[in-house]
């Protein structure tokens, strides 16, 4: 069974969706948990009364004493699914995002065919605020980094699977479900942006395997103006963050004697391309404002 913790700050219509997303799995083997960290008591009240409507029994609601940030909210998440004995498998599920009907069937079914994998990620479709699909350049590059994946899986192993990543994390990291045995850590509650990279590095350098489920879409991944990406991108946050994962990421391969791996992540190469393409695109777009900052901060690192 796989336990899904649903982190939840705002928008109840996003949130309605996504629940309705689950209760639509083509398996039931699931149950998930609303936790949520609003600030507002009109929102948190609305949510509540979102779960609360679909009255189903695998669905609760989990109100935060107090507001405790994204990570913390998503480890509040994994806390509970690892005390949770009818679980074998963990998913952080976005409150604004949606799961395709065969989600939880073929999750489980690589739970079984893959013992030796510690968590499995799966090919999205990106849709907007309005649930349509959308174009993203960003998503779309995202393909051209994509290893070999016969027979529809990605296998990443060990330091190994990092290599592909280092030019670009191809992975989607919401649609991520973990083994529950083979998660042995939380994520850090000291980063906003690659939280979740930073945990799929930690796991590859400390030799745990990952499998990819790229034979169809399985996960709709939202974009919208006001979503985390949009917000960390503009205020740079993201770039600082990913610099410093890069950076540290050199270090630890270094120490593996994986000399060649440890350089290209000092290059910080997707990094320049992001910054370079977020300038030429603020340009074009007449927000000269930000494209002056993107190339500020490109030109100093």
């Amino acid at each position: 069974m796989i336990f899904f913790a649903i982190p939840f700050f705002k928008n109840v219509p996003f949130l309605n969706e996504t629940l309705q997303s689950l209760v639509s799995q083509s398996s039931s083997d699931w149950k998930a948990v609303v936790f949520d960290d609003s600030i507002d008591p009109k929102e948190a009240s609305e949510a509540r009364s979102c779960v609360e409507s679909f009255q189903h029994p695998r669905i609760r609601y989990s109100k935060n004493e107090k507001n405790i940030g994204m990570a913390n909210n998503w480890n509040r998440g994994i806390e509970a699914g690892q005390q949770d004995a009818d679980c074998n498998a963990i998913a952080i599920l976005h409150a604004d995002d949606h799961l395709l009907p065969d989600y939880v069937a073929e999750m489980q079914n690589q739970l079984e065919r893959f013992p030796d994998a510690s968590a499995f990620f799966c090919k999205p479709k990106v849709i907007d605020g309005n649930g349509n699909p959308v174009f993203s350049f960003t998503d779309y590059y995202k393909n051209f980094l994509l290893p070999p994946h016969k027979d529809g899986f990605i296998r990443l192993k060990g330091v190994e699977g990092i290599e592909p990543l280092i030019a670009g994390n191809f992975i989607f990291c919401p649609t991520f479900c973990f083994r529950k045995s083979g998660l042995k850590r939380l994520f850090s509650p000291d980063l906003k942006m690659v939280t979740d990279f930073e945990l799929t590095l930690d796991l590859l350098l400390n030799d745990h395997t990952l499998i990819g489920l790229y034979e169809k879409p399985l996960f709709e991944y939202r974009r919208h103006g006001a979503n985390t990406t949009n917000l960390l991108n503009q205020n740079l946050e993201r770039f600082r963050e990913e610099r410093e994962l890069y950076l540290d990421l050199s270090a630890k391969l270094k120490l593996k004697n994986r000399i060649t791996l440890a350089d290209q992540a000092a290059r910080l190469g997707i990094l320049r391309k992001n910054l370079a393409f977020l300038t030429v695109t603020s340009l074009l777009k007449g927000n000269f404002g930000l494209a002056a900052n993107y190339f500020r901060y490109l030109w100093n690192l």
